[in-house]
């Protein structure tokens, strides 16, 4: 889990600095800020598959949490 948020913090560092060099290169050269776009989508979908990751195992650790709760009784 906490290699996880370590890794969606990363994503997000990464995906502002590629916003950011898409930027600066959009009005000069249009081929690069297109590889800039595809790097930037693939990024965000990267990111996405983290988020949906994180809330499944937190999903699962509430589960198990309830599920021994249940069993003491």
């Amino acid at each position: 889990m906490l290699n996880l948020g370590e890794s969606i913090k990363q994503v997000n560092k990464d995906i502002a600095k590629l916003k950011e060099s898409m930027k600066r290169h959009e009005g000069r050269d249009d081929e690069t800020a297109n590889k800039f776009k595809s790097k930037l989508a693939s990024m965000e979908d990267h990111l996405n598959e983290l988020k949906k990751s994180e809330v499944t195992i937190e999903s699962e650790q509430r589960h198990r949490n309830n599920k021994k709760k249940l069993a003491i009784f």
